[in-house]
């Protein structure tokens, strides 16, 4: 079960619902990744049930850059910390 989380920059508000660390759904094991092209933080899957293989991408683009992203990281848009703020999902 995967627990989402809001992220909120202390400084310029950008938000995001994410998990901020690896997890799982009943749909395969998910990460956290900052897409470096669009600046935006993102979880993808990692693993599922029927793929041998995921490819780790940018759900706008397999061109983008992206890297991992956890939890207590950098904000993607100006770089000012992250506050964690409430859980917003349980996900199965």
């Amino acid at each position: 079960m995967a627990t989402l989380s809001e992220y909120i920059c202390v400084r310029c508000g950008y938000r995001a619902v994410v998990s901020g660390k690896d997890d799982a759904l009943m749909a395969g094991a998910t990460t956290t990744i900052l897409c470096l092209t669009c600046k935006e933080i993102m979880d993808v899957l990692t693993w599922t049930p029927q793929a041998l293989d995921v490819v780790i991408r940018c759900r706008r683009s397999e061109r983008h850059r992206w890297i991992k992203w956890n939890s207590g990281d950098a904000c993607p848009k100006c770089g000012s910390p992250m506050k964690r703020g409430e859980n917003i999902i349980l996900g199965d």
